[in-house]
């Protein structure tokens, strides 16, 4: 399989993943893996955190979802205007944080 997992990634629709809460014994519980297929409820071991799928995502769907990992989400913008400033006057500063 060859396909991008981290990097670009479109912005996701859904929440792909959920850290599970109960009581259960994580021996049990399979580690995560790229080359699986994970349907709703589904829960997994993830950097030795549990994890519950909330929709069906991976290799079968070719839709790769790590858990807790959300790639890029979408932002909203405002379109640039210009402003005019005086001559040796100190300015604003915009400071653009990005995640």
């Amino acid at each position: 399989m060859i396909r991008s997992i981290s990097g670009f990634k479109s912005p996701q629709a859904y929440t792909y993943w959920e850290e599970y809460r109960d009581e259960i014994n994580k021996e049990k519980v399979t580690a995560y893996s790229q080359f699986s297929t994970y349907y709703k409820g589904n829960i997994v071991l993830y950097n030795g955190i549990l994890y519950v799928c909330l929709v069906e995502n991976e290799f079968k769907f070719k839709d790769i979802r790590i858990p807790m990992v959300d790639g890029w989400m979408e932002s909203s913008y405002s379109d640039w205007q210009p402003v005019e400033d005086v001559l040796w006057e100190v300015t604003g500063l915009r400071i653009i944080i990005i995640r």
